[in-house]
């Protein structure tokens, strides 16, 4: 009975540990401009972004502070593992913004996009600054 006690209480310790590290990991972000991001419409505003996967699984939810709007986040595959800058990148397109990368300070990440970037002609990256 001891033991079992003993793991469960090790158990939430190391889940809650998790989830606080997690919540260390928020970025906040003000873009100027409304956008799309994996196939949805937001407008422009301030954004709080947190990975939803642990050990760098590339899921991440990205919520509006005022709306509550919020989409489901997923990376395609790693860009750079050595880069400092917090940030999001958005491609320009004639019809709009459509967000592609995602900065945290440690590694970039390729976005997926319902729109195939051949799709999106003349094309143009902007840059967003965001921060931990």
């Amino acid at each position: 009975m001891k033991n079992l006690i003993l793991k469960s209480t090790l158990f939430l310790g190391a889940a809650l540990l998790m989830g606080l590290s997690a919540q260390a990991q928020s970025i906040k972000v003000s873009i100027p401009f409304a956008f799309e991001a994996n196939g949805k419409s937001l407008p422009a505003g301030e954004y709080a972004i947190h990975e939803v996967t642990a050990n760098n699984g590339g899921v991440f939810t990205m919520r509006n502070m005022d709306t509550r709007d919020a989409v489901l986040l997923s990376s395609t595959h790693p860009i750079d593992y050595t880069h400092t800058e917090t940030k999001l990148v958005f491609l320009r397109a004639a019809d709009g913004f459509y967000l592609t990368e995602l900065w945290d300070g440690a590694m970039g990440r390729a976005l997926r996009s319902p729109r195939g970037r051949d799709s999106i002609l003349a094309a143009t990256k902007v840059v967003v600054s965001a921060k931990k």
